[in-house]
């Protein structure tokens, strides 16, 4: 049975779970480990400085097709972020909450 709209607008959004943190910081390591300031990720991207700060601060969500552009201009792809997003989810959770998947 589906959840109904009443109840799915009472769920937590992932901004404000504790997640959405991990999220943030790798996608600061991403940049910090590719040597860019945010300025230089900000030309690489077409966008002034302060997008990567709003980015990198939760200020301002990213889709999936702008994590990649991110990932790209970092010199990484998308599927090794998300391999370092779930080691660093799995690493932040007590075991009972990891995933199968998370473990393994």
């Amino acid at each position: 049975m589906l959840p109904s709209v009443r109840s799915m607008s009472r769920a937590k959004k992932s901004i404000h779970k504790p997640e959405f943190a991990v999220v943030l910081g790798l996608l600061r390591d991403t940049r910090v480990r590719a040597g860019l300031t945010q300025a230089k990720l900000g030309q690489h991207l077409d966008r002034p400085q302060t997008y990567v700060s709003d980015c990198e601060l939760g200020v301002r969500r990213l889709d999936i097709l702008q994590i990649r552009e991110w990932c790209e201009a970092c010199g990484t792809t998308v599927s090794a972020f998300a391999r370092r997003l779930d080691k660093r989810l799995a690493a932040s959770l007590p075991p009972e909450q990891q995933s199968p998947s998370a473990t393994s």
